[in-house]
């Protein structure tokens, strides 16, 4: 694992500014290939009239236009006729038989001379003077009235014979009144009522019965009769608006017939129609070409979520600092590579379900590996792209042919179960880790009750326990992958993991066992350190593991001259610094913390271990070797014996500045007291105050006030004056 995470780190540098698009192309691609048998194009063989070699599904949901005005058109046709009485009709049907006797009238009184006046056969005037005009001559007059002064009558008499016209032409005008009337009458009896196409008949006959009450002549009977027929008309007619209206009506209430994504357009082994042929058309789908439509729409998906991760990890690195960039892009490789082994795991359950387990795709765990990216990246922006994505990319991983139902139930409980990954961190994490279990089981179980209904499955069936099953199970693999997983993410990505903490812990680290080669007592100081620290970091609700591995190696720099660190010099060996001059003696001072840093680089340890190495001693004075250079130049300037810092930045390093002075100062100390002691780490962290050297950390006074008091107690234990014990005299043989 260590190997691994070195490779990971070496490879993250030697790429530089595009480790991040080599990044998310191979995972782009990696996706790519995971969900290719889903959506690569697929092509059909098939021909009219012959049997069909496979099952053809609609690739998308289409209107069939064609089919939908078909039926639109057979509603219109199934409307009948809107009928409305007309009463008006009555009116009209009287007015012309007055217009008619009337003009029937007119005709009979004119004089022969008028006659004759529009006769082109006769030339002179005096035949026209002398010529009588027969009951033939007046017919013809009237016919051609019709034409021109008759002109309104014309419908109604020119279905009238010619013997009616002349028998009419032929009495008085009294009789012609009497003829009237009766019809008149007639008409007002008979078309006071509904009158239709199929009682038409009978109220003509009804109205030529009344003739008998009329006094009326056989001969005289059949002439009106035959005028009663052509007067007597339907009055039930149809009403055109509403009619329209109506066809129009059911012409809207025809749904639009589509063609569903899924149907099965063609069945294997049916025999291939004309109307099958059509709609395969009008999906776009033929016997040459391919349906990319399918892989088009996952290419876009992936291509938008990986160009949004890349536009908004870059538009953060402007403004950001170089360690938080480091962080986002360590964050990312870690939503990839989580992120890729949880759409491993969905294409291994789609390949068991596309097997025949029905429903297999629920065991996914979404709820663990959204704890997972929670858990590793800062920011809830990769947690919120997980929860959406991942339902997604299960419509690709198990559809094939369509999004059904089964498809979007999944996504649906997919999309509410991945809340439970950021549930436990936020609220379930002070919970004992068999509460935690039973409500990662439970809760699932809970959200399967209305997948249930919605399948129209019973509630007792084995569809519902096989559904309630592995629910059960996707609840359950959430809790186990990530306590099996976490530490080596941690390990791989974070660097403050249990695993990394333990390893570094090891005295057998190559930078131990060096450290305690060359230079045992800096090893002696630096385990006391630690110690101190952890119990300091702990009280004040720090990080107490990062404190005591990274005071393990705070003086790893010392390797280099031990001798000139005084915990390392033999007794019997004079300083090598009263062998120069406290200028080099300070230099030689100061390299001991930029070679520690340049050493646990070299090594790869965790950044947060480098970083207080360099803060260790913050901006403090070095004042020995500057009060040495006083004494031989009093303008001595104090800032070229100043460390050259950075000051702590965190709690962690702070604590560790003010215990690693105590420690020493006190190891120094002739018959340490408790009083000498207090009065020690007391005056130590005030001058740390008044030098302002935890200005650009957050500790606060509070925490200050515990940590003076843990260092104290630990100090004075460690370095109480003991109790000289008496010789006891030899007994003599």
């Amino acid at each position: 694992m260590k190997k691994v995470r070195q490779k990971l780190r070496k490879f993250q540098e030697s790429l530089g500014i595009f480790y991040l698009p080599a990044l998310l192309g191979v995972t782009f691609l990696f996706l790519l290939i995971l969900g290719w048998s889903n959506v690569q194009p697929t092509s059909y063989s098939f021909e009219l009239n012959q049997v069909a070699k496979e099952t053809i599904r609609a690739p998308r949901t289409v209107e069939d236009k064609e089919q939908t005005e078909k039926n639109q058109q057979m509603a219109m046709d199934g409307v009948g006729d809107i009928y409305v009485f007309d009463q008006n009709r009555e009116q009209q049907q009287i007015d012309k038989v007055k217009q008619f006797f009337q003009a029937i009238k007119t005709v009979a009184a004119k004089a022969s001379s008028e006659i004759f006046a529009t006769d082109s056969t006769t030339t002179t005037s005096g035949e026209v003077s002398t010529k009588v005009a027969t009951i033939q001559d007046r017919l013809t007059y009237f016919k051609k009235s019709l034409e021109s002064e008759n002109k309104a009558i014309r419908d109604f008499a020119l279905y009238i014979p010619d013997s009616v016209i002349v028998q009419l032409l032929s009495v008085s005008s009294d009789k012609l009144d009497s003829y009237e009337s009766a019809i008149e009458n007639a008409i007002q009896d008979q078309m006071d009522h509904s009158i239709t196409e199929s009682n038409l008949l009978q109220a003509q006959e009804a109205a030529k019965k009344s003739l008998f009450n009329g006094g009326f002549t056989d001969n005289e009977r059949e002439m009106l009769g035959q005028l009663l027929t052509n007067s007597i008309v339907v009055n039930n007619v149809v009403d055109k608006d509403a009619t329209n209206s109506a066809k129009e009506n059911a012409k809207q209430s025809v749904s639009p017939v589509r063609i569903l994504q899924g149907q099965v357009l063609i069945q294997e082994g049916h025999i291939i129609t004309q109307e099958d042929l059509r709609l395969l058309k009008l999906l776009g789908i033929d016997g040459n070409s391919s349906n990319y439509h399918q892989l088009y729409s996952y290419l876009i998906f992936l291509t938008i979520l990986f160009a949004s991760l890349l536009a908004f990890s870059f538009r953060f690195k402007v403004g950001a600092s170089s360690k938080e960039w480091d962080t986002r892009v360590n964050e990312l490789t870690v939503f990839s590579v989580v992120f890729t082994i949880g759409a491993i795991l969905l294409k291994i359950l789609s390949f068991l379900q596309n097997r025949g387990i029905d429903y297999i795709g629920i065991v996914f765990p979404i709820a663990g590996f959204i704890y997972i990216i929670y858990k590793l990246t800062s920011k809830f922006y990769f947690t919120i792209i997980a929860m959406l994505v991942y339902p997604i990319l299960v419509w690709y991983m198990f559809g094939s042919d369509s999004i059904n139902t089964e498809i979007a139930l999944t996504t649906v409980y997919f999309s509410l179960a991945a809340w439970l990954g950021v549930i436990q961190e936020v609220y379930w994490k002070d919970l004992s880790w068999f509460k935690q279990l039973l409500l990662q089981i439970i809760i699932p179980l809970a959200l399967m009750v209305p997948f249930v209904f919605f399948s129209n499955y019973d509630l007792v069936s084995t569809q519902s326990a096989w559904l309630f099953a592995f629910a059960a199970v996707s609840g359950f693999l959430s809790f186990l992958i990530p306590v099996i997983l976490m530490p080596y993410f941690t390990y791989l990505f974070e660097d403050s993991s249990v695993l990394l903490w333990a390893e570094l812990s090891n005295p057998n680290q190559p930078l131990l066992k060096d450290l305690i080669t060359k230079a045992p007592g800096t090893y002696h100081h630096s385990l006391m350190v630690a110690n101190i620290s952890a119990n300091c970091v702990e009280a004040i609700g720090g990080d107490s593991q990062l404190a005591r591995v990274a005071c393990y190696y705070h003086d790893i720099g010392k390797t280099e001259h031990p001798f000139f660190f005084i915990e390392n010099l033999p007794a019997h060996m004079e300083s090598p610094h009263k062998m120069i001059g406290p200028y080099e003696s300070k230099e030689i001072i100061f390299d001991h913390v930029r070679k520690g840093v340049e050493i646990l680089k070299q090594h790869q340890l965790p950044q947060s271990v480098i970083d207080i190495c360099a803060e260790h001693h913050g901006t403090t004075l070095m004042k020995y070797f500057y009060a040495e250079a006083l004494k031989d130049n009093p303008d001595a300037d104090e800032a070229d014996f100043r460390y050259p810092g950075p000051k702590p930045q965190t709690k962690e390093s702070a604590v560790i500045n003010i215990v690693d002075s105590a420690e020493a100062a006190t190891r120094a100390m002739k018959e340490p007291t408790l009083e000498k002691v207090q009065n020690l780490v007391h005056s130590i962290i005030m001058n740390r105050l008044e030098d302002e050297q935890f200005v650009e950390c957050d500790i606060t006074l509070k925490e200050l006030a515990i940590i003076e008091k843990n260092i104290v107690a630990s100090l004075n234990g460690t370095f109480h004056s003991r109790i000289e014990y008496p010789k006891l005299p030899k007994k003599q043989a």
